[in-house]
């Protein structure tokens, strides 16, 4: 009668036992052993021991060399090692200890620094990205963000506003029309509010200044009102009464656009009666 159970049972437990072993154990002969084992489709072949001990001691210590792995299995040669693991596709030259903890710090470490990783070691920071790259790893580490940005929710560094890039720049620019070509620009906030307080500009924007001397020649106090340019050219004077009554009408609030339009003359014109008797420049 045949021990079925028990052939089984030892094929799966120690499968590098060969079929005279499993047949001196279950009183069985080697050719009952291989029928019972194909019946129930299991391997006749056994798994050589000493093979899966040298896997396992390459997988595990992938520093050792082939001689020391060939003394601790019992082979009598390390050339027989490196057969065997060539054959079983496992590399057959062993790595150096600084690589083997570069590799093993990377694949545990995936958000650890190549700085990081040689600061742990002792090596330079340029020999760990040199293993990595002949490893065929990733040489840049995975950043751990902390926190989002409180608009769009991405993931983002610590910073004073808690918006990421994108959201800082909507925040803190805006877009206007330019008053000669009517392009959309973009301007900073703080730059438009400033703007809004210039008394000749309120409430214009300009691509640049290509498009604001054009806007100029259209819209100048010079050009709307040609009574001040044929003065200006004529380079007419004022009066001693009239320089009076500009300094006091300057020193009333009136703006250089009201003086221009009140005494027909030039901005430059009024600056420079204003610079001769120290009251002060043009406005903002």
């Amino acid at each position: 009668m045949y021990n079925v159970s028990k052939v089984i049972r030892l094929r799966k437990q120690n499968p590098y036992l060969t079929l005279p072993e499993i047949a001196k154990r279950t009183d069985n002969s080697p050719g009952s052993v291989r029928y019972i084992l194909l019946k129930h489709e299991l391997p006749t072949a056994y798994v050589n021991k000493k093979v899966i001990d040298t896997m396992m001691l390459r997988a595990d210590n992938p520093c050792m060399s082939l001689q020391k792995i060939a003394d601790a299995v019992g082979y009598s040669s390390a050339s027989a090692t490196g057969k065997i693991l060539k054959d079983s596709g496992l590399s057959s030259k062993s790595l150096c200890a600084t690589k083997f903890k570069v590799i093993k710090l990377r694949k545990e470490n995936p958000s650890m620094s190549t700085r990081a990783i040689a600061k742990q070691i002792g090596c330079g920071h340029a020999r760990v990205s040199q293993i990595l790259i002949e490893a065929g790893l990733p040489t840049e580490h995975i950043i751990q963000y902390k926190y989002h940005c409180s608009q769009c929710g991405i993931h983002i560094n610590k910073n004073k506003s808690g918006l990421c890039k994108k959201c800082r720049y909507s925040s803190t620019h805006k877009t206007v029309t330019c008053d000669y070509c009517g392009n959309i620009i973009t301007r900073k906030r703080s730059y438009i509010e400033k703007h809004l307080k210039y008394k000749t500009y309120k409430g214009h924007f300009f691509c640049d200044r290509k498009c604001l001397g054009n806007w100029n020649k259209k819209h100048s106090i010079l050009v709307t009102n040609p009574e001040i340019r044929h003065s200006t050219l004529g380079r007419t004077k004022l009066s001693k009464s009239q320089i009076n009554q500009l300094i006091q009408d300057k020193n009333n609030g009136m703006n250089f656009k009201d003086l221009m339009l009140k005494y027909k003359i030039s901005d430059g014109t009024v600056y420079r009666y204003l610079k001769l008797f120290n009251q002060g420049g043009k406005d903002d």
